[in-house]
Protein backbone atom coordinates (compact mmCIF):
# COMPACT_ATOMS: atom_id res chain seq x y z
CA UNK A 1 0.00 0.00 0.00
CA UNK A 2 2.95 2.11 0.30
CA UNK A 3 3.22 4.94 -2.26
CA UNK A 4 -0.73 4.37 -3.15
CA UNK A 5 -2.96 7.76 -3.39
CA UNK A 6 -4.15 8.81 -0.29
CA UNK A 7 -7.86 9.20 -1.86
CA UNK A 8 -10.30 7.40 -1.94
CA UNK A 9 -12.64 7.21 -5.48
CA UNK A 10 -15.58 9.56 -5.09
CA UNK A 11 -17.90 6.86 -4.88
CA UNK A 12 -16.49 5.06 -2.54
CA UNK A 13 -15.51 8.72 -0.47
CA UNK A 14 -19.64 9.33 -1.26
CA UNK A 15 -20.57 6.38 0.74
CA UNK A 16 -18.26 6.26 3.49
CA UNK A 17 -19.27 9.83 4.38
CA UNK A 18 -22.81 9.19 4.16
CA UNK A 19 -22.03 6.88 6.99
CA UNK A 20 -19.48 9.17 8.71
CA UNK A 21 -21.19 13.03 8.05
CA UNK A 22 -24.09 13.67 10.04
CA UNK A 23 -26.56 15.67 8.34
CA UNK A 24 -26.22 19.38 9.63
CA UNK A 25 -29.57 20.72 10.43
CA UNK A 26 -31.04 17.29 11.54
CA UNK A 27 -33.30 17.58 14.53
CA UNK A 28 -30.95 14.00 15.91
CA UNK A 29 -27.83 13.95 14.30
CA UNK A 30 -26.10 10.71 13.98
CA UNK A 31 -22.55 11.53 15.35
CA UNK A 32 -19.47 8.95 15.33
CA UNK A 33 -18.07 7.30 18.69
CA UNK A 34 -14.56 7.76 19.29
CA UNK A 35 -14.51 4.38 20.79
CA UNK A 36 -15.92 2.26 18.36
CA UNK A 37 -13.51 3.93 15.51
CA UNK A 38 -10.67 2.91 17.31
CA UNK A 39 -12.23 -0.76 18.42
CA UNK A 40 -13.77 -1.21 14.63
CA UNK A 41 -16.76 -2.34 16.38
CA UNK A 42 -19.03 0.16 14.08
CA UNK A 43 -20.89 -0.70 11.32
CA UNK A 44 -20.30 0.56 7.76
CA UNK A 45 -16.96 -0.10 5.10
CA UNK A 46 -14.51 -2.58 7.60
CA UNK A 47 -16.05 -1.14 10.84
CA UNK A 48 -15.66 2.56 9.83
CA UNK A 49 -18.11 4.04 12.19
CA UNK A 50 -20.80 3.59 14.43
CA UNK A 51 -23.85 5.80 14.51
CA UNK A 52 -24.79 6.84 18.13
CA UNK A 53 -27.79 9.11 19.42
CA UNK A 54 -26.64 12.76 19.84
CA UNK A 55 -25.77 13.72 23.24
CA UNK A 56 -28.33 15.52 25.03
CA UNK A 57 -26.15 18.83 26.97
CA UNK A 58 -27.91 19.97 30.15
CA UNK A 59 -28.99 23.09 30.84
CA UNK A 60 -26.13 24.74 32.57
CA UNK A 61 -23.08 26.95 31.98
CA UNK A 62 -22.26 30.84 33.15
CA UNK A 63 -19.08 32.82 31.90
CA UNK A 64 -15.66 31.25 33.34
CA UNK A 65 -12.29 32.97 33.32
CA UNK A 66 -9.04 31.87 31.76
CA UNK A 67 -8.29 31.11 35.61
CA UNK A 68 -11.47 29.42 36.20
CA UNK A 69 -11.27 27.33 32.75
CA UNK A 70 -7.71 25.89 33.55
CA UNK A 71 -8.62 24.85 36.83
CA UNK A 72 -11.63 22.79 35.47
CA UNK A 73 -10.53 21.60 32.21
CA UNK A 74 -11.68 18.43 31.36
CA UNK A 75 -9.36 15.33 30.63
CA UNK A 76 -9.71 14.32 27.36
CA UNK A 77 -11.94 10.90 27.10
CA UNK A 78 -10.10 8.11 26.90
CA UNK A 79 -10.91 5.29 24.40
CA UNK A 80 -9.35 2.74 26.24
CA UNK A 81 -11.27 -0.01 28.25
CA UNK A 82 -9.21 -0.13 31.55
CA UNK A 83 -5.98 -1.34 31.17
CA UNK A 84 -5.60 -4.21 28.18
CA UNK A 85 -3.57 -3.83 25.74
CA UNK A 86 -4.41 -1.81 23.08
CA UNK A 87 -5.91 -3.62 19.39
CA UNK A 88 -3.59 -3.31 16.49
CA UNK A 89 -6.39 -1.19 15.09
CA UNK A 90 -6.00 1.03 18.24
CA UNK A 91 -2.02 1.23 17.59
CA UNK A 92 -2.94 2.11 14.02
CA UNK A 93 -4.71 4.85 14.43
CA UNK A 94 -2.93 6.22 17.76
CA UNK A 95 0.14 5.99 14.97
CA UNK A 96 -1.72 7.82 12.03
CA UNK A 97 -3.08 10.35 14.53
CA UNK A 98 0.09 11.76 15.67
CA UNK A 99 1.89 11.35 12.48
CA UNK A 100 -0.79 12.85 10.29
CA UNK A 101 -1.17 16.01 12.66
CA UNK A 102 2.53 16.30 13.51
CA UNK A 103 3.56 15.95 10.00
CA UNK A 104 0.99 15.97 7.79
CA UNK A 105 -1.28 13.52 5.67
CA UNK A 106 0.71 13.46 2.20
CA UNK A 107 4.04 13.70 4.29
CA UNK A 108 3.86 9.75 6.14
CA UNK A 109 3.86 7.22 4.32
CA UNK A 110 1.91 3.18 5.26
CA UNK A 111 5.85 2.13 6.41
CA UNK A 112 6.37 4.82 8.86
CA UNK A 113 2.77 4.12 10.42
CA UNK A 114 3.19 0.67 10.53
CA UNK A 115 6.59 0.92 11.96
CA UNK A 116 5.34 3.33 14.75
CA UNK A 117 2.31 1.10 15.62
CA UNK A 118 4.64 -1.82 15.94
CA UNK A 119 2.55 -4.29 14.10
CA UNK A 120 2.19 -6.46 10.49
CA UNK A 121 1.52 -4.77 7.08
CA UNK A 122 -1.26 -7.45 6.72
CA UNK A 123 -2.93 -5.85 10.10
CA UNK A 124 -3.61 -2.51 8.65
CA UNK A 125 -4.86 -4.43 5.47
CA UNK A 126 -7.21 -6.49 7.88
CA UNK A 127 -8.69 -3.12 9.19
CA UNK A 128 -8.47 -0.46 6.56
CA UNK A 129 -9.51 -0.75 3.05
CA UNK A 130 -6.41 2.01 1.85
CA UNK A 131 -4.90 4.89 3.52
CA UNK A 132 -7.72 7.04 2.45
CA UNK A 133 -10.40 5.56 4.72
CA UNK A 134 -7.73 5.58 7.60
CA UNK A 135 -7.61 9.20 7.01
CA UNK A 136 -11.30 9.55 6.88
CA UNK A 137 -11.53 7.25 9.76
CA UNK A 138 -8.43 9.42 11.56
CA UNK A 139 -10.73 12.61 10.93
CA UNK A 140 -14.18 11.18 12.59
CA UNK A 141 -12.16 10.57 15.35
CA UNK A 142 -11.31 13.61 16.09
CA UNK A 143 -14.57 15.31 15.88
CA UNK A 144 -15.60 12.67 17.71
CA UNK A 145 -13.11 13.79 20.62
CA UNK A 146 -14.53 17.10 20.60
CA UNK A 147 -17.97 16.24 20.88
CA UNK A 148 -17.08 14.08 23.91
CA UNK A 149 -15.20 17.10 25.04
CA UNK A 150 -18.33 19.52 24.36
CA UNK A 151 -20.44 17.19 26.24
CA UNK A 152 -18.27 17.44 29.28
CA UNK A 153 -17.86 21.28 28.83
CA UNK A 154 -22.18 21.26 28.97
CA UNK A 155 -21.81 18.91 32.34
CA UNK A 156 -20.15 22.39 33.63
CA UNK A 157 -22.62 24.80 32.03
CA UNK A 158 -24.80 27.00 34.08
CA UNK A 159 -26.85 28.92 31.45
CA UNK A 160 -27.59 29.24 28.19
CA UNK A 161 -25.02 31.67 27.59
CA UNK A 162 -22.78 29.06 29.12
CA UNK A 163 -23.30 26.31 26.10
CA UNK A 164 -22.52 28.40 24.31
CA UNK A 165 -18.79 29.63 25.50
CA UNK A 166 -18.45 26.23 25.78
CA UNK A 167 -18.28 25.10 22.00
CA UNK A 168 -14.71 27.43 22.93
CA UNK A 169 -13.95 25.91 25.71
CA UNK A 170 -14.27 22.39 24.17
CA UNK A 171 -11.88 23.47 21.18
CA UNK A 172 -9.33 24.83 23.88
CA UNK A 173 -9.41 21.23 25.95
CA UNK A 174 -8.67 19.23 22.51
CA UNK A 175 -5.90 22.10 21.77
CA UNK A 176 -4.01 21.93 25.36
CA UNK A 177 -2.74 17.95 24.92
CA UNK A 178 -0.43 19.63 22.35
CA UNK A 179 0.10 23.10 22.99
CA UNK A 180 3.88 23.07 23.66
CA UNK A 181 4.57 19.81 21.67
CA UNK A 182 4.04 20.50 18.25
CA UNK A 183 0.11 22.17 18.59
CA UNK A 184 -0.22 22.69 15.11
CA UNK A 185 -4.20 24.29 14.96
CA UNK A 186 -7.00 22.44 13.75
CA UNK A 187 -6.09 18.87 12.49
CA UNK A 188 -9.15 19.25 10.22
CA UNK A 189 -8.18 22.17 8.74
CA UNK A 190 -4.69 21.09 7.96
CA UNK A 191 -5.63 18.04 7.06
CA UNK A 192 -8.04 19.21 4.58
CA UNK A 193 -5.13 21.98 3.00
CA UNK A 194 -3.82 19.24 1.97
CA UNK A 195 -6.72 17.62 -0.64
CA UNK A 196 -7.79 18.69 -3.62
CA UNK A 197 -11.46 19.97 -4.18
CA UNK A 198 -13.96 17.15 -4.48
CA UNK A 199 -12.16 14.85 -2.39
CA UNK A 200 -14.00 12.79 0.74
CA UNK A 201 -11.68 14.17 3.47
CA UNK A 202 -12.41 17.52 2.31
CA UNK A 203 -15.94 17.15 2.30
CA UNK A 204 -16.02 15.55 5.36
CA UNK A 205 -14.35 18.23 7.35
CA UNK A 206 -16.46 20.43 5.82
CA UNK A 207 -19.35 18.91 7.43
CA UNK A 208 -17.71 18.66 10.70
CA UNK A 209 -17.19 22.75 10.72
CA UNK A 210 -20.92 22.93 9.21
CA UNK A 211 -22.09 21.01 12.01
CA UNK A 212 -20.00 23.36 14.74
CA UNK A 213 -21.78 26.27 13.16
CA UNK A 214 -24.83 24.30 13.58
CA UNK A 215 -24.10 23.78 17.20
CA UNK A 216 -23.49 27.20 17.78
CA UNK A 217 -26.68 28.47 15.60
CA UNK A 218 -28.68 26.42 18.21
CA UNK A 219 -26.94 27.82 21.44
CA UNK A 220 -27.05 31.59 20.26
CA UNK A 221 -30.60 30.92 19.52
CA UNK A 222 -31.29 29.63 23.35
CA UNK A 223 -29.40 32.76 24.79
CA UNK A 224 -30.94 35.52 22.83
CA UNK A 225 -34.31 33.89 23.65
CA UNK A 226 -37.95 33.16 22.24
CA UNK A 227 -39.17 35.90 20.12
CA UNK A 228 -35.23 36.62 18.29
CA UNK A 229 -35.53 35.96 14.47
CA UNK A 230 -33.48 32.93 13.35
CA UNK A 231 -31.19 35.61 10.63
CA UNK A 232 -30.38 37.20 14.07
CA UNK A 233 -29.13 34.08 15.69
CA UNK A 234 -27.59 32.71 12.56
CA UNK A 235 -25.71 35.62 11.67
CA UNK A 236 -24.15 35.51 15.11
CA UNK A 237 -23.47 32.11 15.28
CA UNK A 238 -21.65 32.60 12.04
CA UNK A 239 -19.72 35.62 12.64
CA UNK A 240 -18.43 33.56 16.62
CA UNK A 241 -17.61 29.93 14.23
CA UNK A 242 -15.29 32.51 12.00
CA UNK A 243 -13.49 34.07 14.94
CA UNK A 244 -13.19 30.29 16.91
CA UNK A 245 -11.89 28.69 13.23
CA UNK A 246 -9.62 31.77 13.20
CA UNK A 247 -8.32 31.71 16.73
CA UNK A 248 -7.35 27.93 16.18
CA UNK A 249 -5.21 28.79 13.18
CA UNK A 250 -3.96 31.97 14.58
CA UNK A 251 -2.67 29.77 17.90
CA UNK A 252 -1.81 27.33 15.63
CA UNK A 253 0.99 29.19 13.83
CA UNK A 254 2.13 31.07 17.12
CA UNK A 255 1.70 27.45 19.02
CA UNK A 256 0.18 29.21 21.92
CA UNK A 257 -3.36 29.19 23.63
CA UNK A 258 -3.69 33.01 23.78
CA UNK A 259 -5.70 33.43 20.59
CA UNK A 260 -8.12 31.05 21.76
CA UNK A 261 -8.35 32.30 25.30
CA UNK A 262 -9.23 35.99 23.67
CA UNK A 263 -11.53 34.56 21.47
CA UNK A 264 -13.56 33.19 24.13
CA UNK A 265 -13.69 36.18 26.06
CA UNK A 266 -14.38 38.42 22.68
CA UNK A 267 -17.35 36.07 22.35
CA UNK A 268 -18.50 36.09 25.82
CA UNK A 269 -18.59 40.22 24.86
CA UNK A 270 -20.54 39.39 21.42
CA UNK A 271 -23.27 37.61 22.85
CA UNK A 272 -23.68 39.63 25.82
CA UNK A 273 -24.22 42.71 23.57
CA UNK A 274 -26.11 40.54 21.07
CA UNK A 275 -28.47 39.36 24.44
CA UNK A 276 -28.93 43.41 25.30
CA UNK A 277 -30.02 44.25 21.79
CA UNK A 278 -32.59 41.40 22.06
CA UNK A 279 -34.15 42.88 25.57
CA UNK A 280 -34.81 45.77 23.91
CA UNK A 281 -36.21 45.15 20.92
CA UNK A 282 -38.45 42.53 22.81
CA UNK A 283 -39.60 45.41 25.18
CA UNK A 284 -40.04 47.57 22.62
CA UNK A 285 -42.62 44.56 20.83
CA UNK A 286 -44.15 44.21 24.27
CA UNK A 287 -44.58 48.13 24.76
CA UNK A 288 -47.46 48.79 22.19
CA UNK A 289 -49.28 46.01 23.11
CA UNK A 290 -49.03 47.08 26.89
CA UNK A 291 -50.25 50.61 25.27
CA UNK A 292 -52.88 48.87 23.51
CA UNK A 293 -54.21 47.26 26.75
CA UNK A 294 -54.25 50.24 28.90
CA UNK A 295 -55.96 52.13 25.87
CA UNK A 296 -58.73 49.62 26.32
CA UNK A 297 -58.84 49.14 29.58
CA UNK A 298 -59.43 53.06 29.67
CA UNK A 299 -62.29 52.95 26.74
CA UNK A 300 -64.24 50.36 28.68
CA UNK A 301 -64.04 52.71 32.09
CA UNK A 302 -65.16 55.62 29.93
CA UNK A 303 -68.18 53.33 28.58
CA UNK A 304 -69.04 52.45 31.97
CA UNK A 305 -68.79 56.05 33.25
CA UNK A 306 -70.90 57.06 30.74
CA UNK A 307 -73.45 54.58 31.01
CA UNK A 308 -73.75 55.30 34.82
CA UNK A 309 -74.06 59.07 33.49
CA UNK A 310 -76.97 58.43 31.67
CA UNK A 311 -79.04 56.34 33.91
CA UNK A 312 -78.16 59.36 36.48
CA UNK A 313 -79.52 61.88 34.35
CA UNK A 314 -82.36 59.76 33.17
CA UNK A 315 -83.49 59.06 36.81
CA UNK A 316 -82.84 63.20 37.47
CA UNK A 317 -84.04 64.64 34.23
CA UNK A 318 -87.79 66.31 33.31
CA UNK A 319 -90.50 64.59 34.76
CA UNK A 320 -88.55 62.60 37.30
CA UNK A 321 -90.73 63.75 40.33
CA UNK A 322 -94.12 62.90 38.33
CA UNK A 323 -92.63 59.05 38.32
Amino acid sequence: MQGTSPHLTKQTGLSILRTVAPTVGSAAPTLVSAAALRSGSAGGPRGLVKARTAHTPSPTTGHTSPTEHDRRSPVRPSTRNGNRTPSARERLLDAAAHRFYTDGVNATGIDRIIADAGVAKASLYNNFASKGELVLVYLAERHSEWLDLLAARDELARSPEGRVLAVFDAYLDHARPDIGDGFRGCGQLNAAAEFPAGDPARALVRRQKEEVEALLRTRVSDALGEGTPRATAAALAEQLSYLLEGAVARAGLEEHEERLLRARAIAADMLAHAAGEACTVHAEHAEPAEHAAHAQHGATRSAHAAGEEHIERSEHGPGAEAR
